[in-house]
């Protein structure tokens, strides 16, 4: 197949896959019960929002590069922008206690991210490697790709709660 249809295959597989846990935690008897915090902060809305697009930027660019489209660095590079903007609403989070609710989520999306985080390294770092098992790297690949996913729903997933939980007219 061409790259193009390799890419949207790929690409849909992700949305569809995040879509799906969304309406599973969604439609669920606890994702029914999120309450609205009445003291969060605008400020935590506008930075889900943005984790959650360039997350999925994130996972564009990790289907580019597998499929052969870019070369490996944008994807470093944008691995990097976006483990500082998972750990910034993670910790907004954690650690304000306005957000108690949303702490499960916040948790959640910052050991997915971690754990893919270092698999990427791992993935990076064997490919400097001289004499690395194939299948090694074959298996690592798989495990990047499937926490890739999971890591792109808990994304969305968290921003869509924040997004429910934070009033708009929020205080700043």
């Amino acid at each position: 197949q061409p790259p193009a249809i390799r890419f949207a295959h790929a690409f849909l597989a992700q949305l569809f896959f995040t879509i799906t846990v969304a309406i599973a935690v969604f439609t669920s008897r606890a994702g029914a019960q999120v309450p609205l915090v009445a003291g969060g902060r605008r400020s935590l809305r506008i930075l889900a929002i943005i984790t959650a697009i360039l997350m999925l930027g994130q996972a564009a660019l990790g289907v580019a590069f597998r499929h052969g489209i870019i070369d490996v660095i944008p994807h470093v590079l944008g691995a990097l922008v976006v483990v500082i903007f998972v750990a910034a609403l993670a910790m907004s989070v954690l650690y304000r206690p306005e957000n108690e609710q949303l702490r499960p989520a916040g948790g959640t999306l910052l050991i997915v991210t971690g754990v893919q985080f270092f698999l990427g390294l791992t993935l990076f770092s064997m490919g400097l490697a001289a004499d690395i098992d194939p299948e090694a790297v074959i298996v690592v690949t798989m495990v990047h790709t499937a926490v890739a996913a999971l890591t792109l729903a808990a994304t969305v997933v968290t921003a869509a709660l924040v997004l429910r939980s934070v009033s708009a007219n929020a205080n700043r």
